[in-house]
C-alpha cells in the first residue's frame, strides 16, 4: 500500500509532526493510513505525520463508557491526553479503516441512560422530543470540559439513542483551534 501523498494546494495548512512524537500512535503510519481526529485530517507520507485541518463548524459526537474504551480502543499516549483522561473530560478515538470524512468521536465518564432513555449528563437529565432523540441546551459542565480540550464556543444541539447499542450521538456547533492538537 503507497502512503497518501498531500495536495500542493494544501501544504500551507498543514500541521507537521515529527515520527517520534508520542501522540501518534503506531498504526497511524502504517501503509498511509488517513485518520480523522477532532477535526483534523492525519496522514502519514514518507515516514512522518501530517494534520491537516477540515473546514467544519459542527461535529457528531458519540459518548460512552471509559471502561469501554480502555479495553477496545487506542487512545493518546501523551501526558496531556492522560491528563485528560484523569479528569474524565474529552479525548478522541482512532479510526483505522474509515475514511477522512467520518465524524470525530469524543467521551465523557459519566452518562447514562435512565430506564425511559432520558440522558443523564452530569447529574442533569435531559427530556425526549421523539423516540430516539433528546433535544436540550447547553449544559454548563459538559461544554466546560469541551473548551478546556480546545473547542471554541461549544453549543449542543441535539442528541440521539441508539435503542439498541444505547450509544448517544451529539450533534454539536463549535469551531476548532489548531492548538488542541500542538505540544
Amino acid at each position: 500500500m503507497t502512503l497518501n501523498l498531500i495536495p500542493e494546494e494544501e501544504e500551507k495548512r498543514i500541521l507537521f509532526f515529527p515520527k517520534t512524537i508520542k501522540t501518534v500512535v503506531i498504526a497511524m503510519v502504517v501503509g498511509g493510513i488517513s485518520i480523522s481526529i477532532l477535526g483534523f485530517r492525519f496522514v502519514a507520507n514518507k515516514g512522518q505525520v501530517y494534520a491537516l485541518q477540515n473546514e467544519k463548524k459542527s461535529l457528531d459526537v458519540e459518548l460512552i463508557s471509559l471502561d469501554e474504551v480502555r479495553s477496545s480502543y487506542q487512545y493518546y499516549t501523551s501526558s496531556k491526553s492522560k491528563d485528560l483522561l484523569s479528569n474524565r473530560t474529552v479525548f478522541s478515538k482512532f479510526y483505522n479503516n474509515i475514511q477522512a470524512a467520518t465524524p470525530s468521536t469524543v467521551w465523557l465518564n459519566n452518562v447514562s441512560l435512565s430506564e425511559n432513555d432520558n440522558l443523564t449528563i452530569d447529574g442533569k437529565t435531559t427530556g425526549r422530543s421523539g423516540d430516539e432523540k433528546a433535544e436540550y441546551t447547553e449544559i454548563s459542565k459538559y461544554t466546560s470540559s469541551l473548551k478546556k480540550a480546545g473547542f471554541i464556543d461549544p453549543k449542543i444541539q441535539s442528541a440521539s439513542i441508539d435503542q439498541k447499542t444505547k450509544v448517544v450521538t451529539f450533534r454539536i456547533d463549535t469551531k476548532i483551534t489548531r492548538a488542541m492538537i500542538s505540544e
